[in-house]
């Protein structure tokens, strides 16, 4: 005899001041006998982050093939499509081959089922997107990826000619060139510029020490203290001049220095991330060859 399904009541509230969303709801759950606690609580997280009028629960694991959250518009069409936990690679390539359905319903929930499922598979939908064999599905494969790709990938990115770009180092150095401007409120920018992109705390540490000791106006010094308050541990080095900070006769310096030194002193350690670091470093690698070629391409 199958067990029966059990019933979960949540009362929720969800403000969302950006979305213009306050509302509190309940929300009753039934969770399927095979269907784990973590499950349950994604679902209810999920309808809770995209929360919509017309979003709803899905019936669970009692029909595999359908969204554990699904939102329609007065039509009936699939407006949101929500499954939680990780993509089944099988049905990713059958929504990928739906898009070529004969049928429109078929391929229009395709495509709704494809951008519910975000980033995760934007590599695969890349891929597909240089075999797509109809007009249609390329241009569906595209408007899906445009909706679920919040990164910039450089491979894809087209600039129009003409557009200046340039790199994270050439970005260093105008920030640095800009130090010395004149103008306290150019250098200030100048010194919030420097944190800017994947630039490394140890790039930047000699520059804002050199401010921070050299520097006699209130705008810039306030300036090199907040990037300093962002270092977290790596901007120890920092807290002799900072502390120098505190005897300026501006409180508006001495209150920064302050700040700062407070969240460096507060900051945690953080074990190194050599994945992180990887990825920092490829993608400073992949910005310079695609500054270069721009550049070339240019010439």
């Amino acid at each position: 005899m199958a067990l029966p399904s059990q019933r979960l009541d949540y009362r929720l509230t969800v403000s969302d001041v950006d979305r213009g969303v306050d509302v509190s709801r309940s929300l009753v759950v039934a969770q399927h006998p095979s269907e784990t606690p973590e499950h349950v609580t994604l679902r209810v997280l999920a309808w809770c982050l995209l929360y919509e009028e017309r979003l709803e629960l899905g019936p669970g694991l009692c029909d595999g093939d359908a969204a554990d959250l699904v939102a329609r518009d007065l039509t009936g069409a699939i407006t949101t499509w929500v499954e939680c936990g990780s993509a089944d690679a099988d049905k990713v390539k059958k929504w990928i081959a739906d898009l070529n359905s004969d049928d429109f319903k078929v391929r229009d929930k395709a495509s709704a089922e494809l951008e519910a499922l975000g980033s995760s598979v934007a590599a695969t939908l890349r891929d597909a997107l240089k075999e797509a064999r109809s007009a249609e599905a390329k241009e569906r494969l595209e408007r899906v990826l445009e909706r679920t790709s919040s990164a910039i990938r450089l491979d894809v990115l087209k600039l129009p000619d003409g557009i200046p770009v340039i790199g994270v180092e050439k970005q260093l150095e105008r920030a640095r060139k800009e130090l010395s401007n004149k103008e306290a409120y150019v250098r200030g920018l100048a010194a919030s510029s420097l944190a800017r992109g994947s630039v490394g705390t140890d790039e930047i540490l000699h520059d804002l020490e050199k401010m921070l000791k050299e520097e006699k106006d209130e705008y810039p010094l306030r300036c090199a203290a907040g990037v300093a308050s962002r270092l977290g541990t790596e901007g120890k080095p920092l807290l002799p001049a900072l502390k120098e900070l505190l005897k300026s006769s501006d409180k508006n310096v001495a209150n920064a220095g302050q700040y700062a030194i407070d969240a460096i002193e507060k900051a945690k350690e953080v074990a190194v991330d050599e994945a992180e670091v990887k990825k920092k470093a490829q993608i400073r690698k992949e910005i310079r060859e695609f500054v270069a070629g721009r550049e070339k391409k240019g010439r």
